[in-house]
């Protein structure tokens, strides 16, 4: 019931003259609200639009007919999977209800084309396969044209690099339909053949297709080449090389209007991969007549190409004809121009653009032209200056260094054999960031290079103790330890003589790490078990090594041999040896010297002649002392027959006379008069061959008495 006005009450009034102001500023506000969200939800949309647009690689055709827009719109139902098949509705928009007229049939393959395009860039493989399968079939009103064509194989093209499973040879059975149904080929068609090809990696069908499109009349164009090329860096084949590459000369001279410079960075990295600087060369002089101008960016790999080759003077100049053509300069060039030269080890070079960068004052500030100057410098063992860039690089950059930075800045200390400001640099590292009170700075945390540096260093100078500290370090930190501080560790225990049970504790943990050992690892497990006299263990790290695959080289086995002879284990040594002998390693002077001295000093004279004819057939001279050695024990031993000592002698003597090694002259006139020119019983020789009567001539004894009787049977 309404009450008379009256009656009503001034605060009621008054509120609703209240709510009257509120309620229209609370529906404006909605209003607003709901435009900004309409308007941000059309934004949306429309950037999807040209994430597709670009991803397609293709531009959808403006077609008349409703079929691709009706189909996009199935296509982005959320209730399609990945891979699935189209959809109901798509399948009825292909039928072929009736026949159309030429331009109905037209706007239809175009709408198709659309469709496939949006399949294959939205990754709908499968569902694009059956769509051009049924254009392929005849099965809908549309017929495909080289635009379908091109689509579908760029289409494999997306689904290889997708790292989906394709059947390329289809590509073939594609062509063969294509002129089958009289569709001319284009240069685009061959383009993306050869980005298939460079794709898969086969050379071999490139030169096939490139023939195929060459008889059609079809010539290729810079993009050809640069797919080709990209193969060719990518697969670095030189037979590919080779056979396009006169090609290419023969386009950049006659035919090409323009060379693109995406074509001259390709070739110049394809060059690059094949390390064909001849040909760089040949491609540039044609650059020159097309009076082509290179890029920044092509003067950079150029000048990366030549100082990864060590030509300096083409580094320079490129660096003339860049100034020269009014070049502009980047950081990022004067980086590569210094990596280069100090690649070459122009180290002043270096310097002289260094130079020229603190000059230019446009230039951004790089650390890596810092970083580079200061390897230089290290080179020439400048420390002066080393630590003069290092302080300016923490005034100029402080937030910038980072632990790479330090393990250079370490490395270059260490090539100086500045020890002490090393260690400095490293607490300095470590403390980086605990002083810095107004900025929220971490503290920089050593790598497992950093201690790689460091533990190396303290090895190089004997303070295994130093490295041993580093290393507990390492694993109380939780830093990496590869097999390289293990190496470093047993190279400094083995060369300084250090305690043999620090040295076990870190072979222990080696085995706890279960690190897999190197060759060179095992070699140092066998050098610090031979010098402490623990033959059993090296022996049984040699037989882990073949248990392993990995072929014992040469240092093992003299290692071994002369570890055996010091410790009195001449069996061992004796089997080493001719375990040796089975395979082509050649021992080295030093393990037949004392194998020679130490078979005749266990009398083992048999043994001794034998290794040291071994080491005659090499050619390896030993030392004068082991000649005169087994010369005397020759004249003493009883135990040898004198047909064995006639032979050893005769061999001994006469390596002893041509290679003029001044033995003991008393020693080598008796033997020579008992054992060599003496003539030995026949009944000594037993049967022999004629061959082996004829090695065994001497001086006095031209003929032997056997070869005089067996040339008297002749005659008769």
């Amino acid at each position: 019931m309404i009450r008379p006005l009256e009656e009503s009450s001034g605060a009621d009034l008054g509120d609703m003259n209240e709510a009257g102001r509120q309620w229209p500023r609370h529906e404006l506000m909605m209003v607003l609200i709901v435009i900004l969200v309409l308007a941000f939800l059309r934004s949306i949309l429309y950037y999807i639009g040209i994430i597709i647009k670009f991803f397609s690689g293709f531009r959808a055709p403006r077609a008349e007919v409703s079929i691709a827009n009706a189909a996009l719109k199935i296509l982005r139902t959320p209730s399609e999977g990945f891979n699935s098949s189209p959809s109901s509705s798509i399948t009825q928009l292909l039928r072929n209800p009736k026949p159309l007229p030429a331009e109905h049939q037209h706007q239809d393959i175009e709408s198709c084309n659309t469709l496939l395009s949006s399949y294959i860039s939205t990754g709908y493989f499968n569902s694009a396969y059956q769509l051009f399968m049924k254009l392929r079939d005849g099965n809908s009103r549309a017929r495909p044209n080289i635009d379908t064509y091109e689509i579908y194989i760029h289409g494999v093209l997306v689904a290889l690099r997708a790292g989906r499973t394709v059947d390329v040879n289809m590509v073939d059975e594609l062509l063969a339909e294509m002129r089958q149904r009289k569709i001319p080929f284009r240069t685009n068609t061959e383009n993306i053949l050869m980005e298939v090809c460079g794709t898969i990696g086969n050379s071999w069908k490139m030169r096939k297709y490139y023939t195929i499109f060459l008889k059609e009349g079809i010539k290729a164009d810079s993009l050809t080449y640069e797919a080709i090329f990209k193969s060719v860096r990518s697969t670095q084949s030189s037979q590919c090389f080779d056979t396009f590459f006169p090609l290419l000369l023969e386009f950049v001279g006659k035919e090409a209007k323009v060379v693109e410079d995406t074509l001259v960075n390709v070739v110049i990295e394809a060059c690059r991969k094949v390390s064909a600087l001849d040909k760089l060369e040949r491609f540039l002089g044609a650059l020159k007549e097309k009076r082509k101008n290179l890029s920044v960016e092509s003067y950079g790999k150029l000048i990366s190409i030549y100082g990864v080759a060590r030509k300096e003077h083409r580094i320079t100049e490129i660096v003339y004809e860049m100034k020269k053509l009014n070049v502009r300069f980047n950081d990022l060039l004067y980086e590569g121009i210094m990596e280069a030269y100090l690649r070459c080890n122009l180290c002043d070079k270096v310097e002289e653009v260094y130079t020229e960068v603190q000059a230019n004052k446009n230039l951004p500030f790089n650390i890596n032209i810092c970083i580079i100057m200061i390897r230089a410098l290290a080179k020439k063992c400048d420390f002066l200056r080393i630590v003069s860039i290092y302080k300016e690089l923490k005034n100029m950059a402080e937030r910038k260094l980072n632990c790479a930075i330090y393990n250079i800045l370490l490395d270059s200390c260490a090539k100086c054999e500045n020890y002490k400001k090393m260690l400095e640099l490293f607490e300095d590292m470590q403390t980086s960031g605990k002083n810095s009170l107004l900025t929220n700075e971490e503290c920089i945390e050593p790598d497992n290079t950093t201690y790689t540096i460091l533990i190396k260093a303290m090895c190089k100078t004997g303070d295994i103790n130093k490295a041993v500290f580093l290393y507990k370090e390492m694993k109380e930190r939780g830093v990496e330890i590869t097999e390289q501080i293990f190496n470093l560790l047993l190279d400094g225990y083995i060369q300084f003589n250090y305690d043999f049970k620090q040295a076990k504790d870190i072979i222990k943990d080696i085995s706890t790490l279960d690190i897999k050992l190197s060759y060179f690892t095992y070699v140092l497990l066998i050098k610090l078990y031979t010098k402490h006299g623990q033959m059993n263990k090296s022996l049984a790290i040699l037989k882990e090594m073949k248990v392993q695959g990995i072929a014992p080289g040469l240092i093992p086995y003299n290692t071994l041999i002369q570890g055996c002879i010091k410790n009195k284990l001449i069996e061992s040594a004796i089997e080493l040896f001719q375990e040796v002998r089975g395979t082509k390693l050649d021992l080295d002077k030093e393990t037949y010297n004392n194998l020679v001295l130490s078979c005749i000093n266990s009398r083992k004279l048999l043994t001794g002649c034998i290794i040291l004819s071994q080491a005659i057939t090499e050619s390896i001279t030993l030392n004068t002392n082991a000649y005169d050695a087994i010369l005397k024990s020759l004249l003493d031993n009883s135990e040898l027959t004198a047909i064995q000592k006639h032979e050893q002698a005769t061999t001994i003597c006469n390596y002893v006379k041509l290679r003029k090694i001044p033995v003991n002259d008393a020693c080598y006139q008796e033997v020579m008069e008992r054992l060599v020119f003496v003539p030995v019983p026949v009944s000594e020789y037993g049967p022999v061959s004629y061959t082996h009567l004829r090695a065994h001539e001497t001086g006095r004894n031209l003929v032997c008495r056997l070869l005089l009787e067996k040339k008297k049977k002749k005659k008769k």
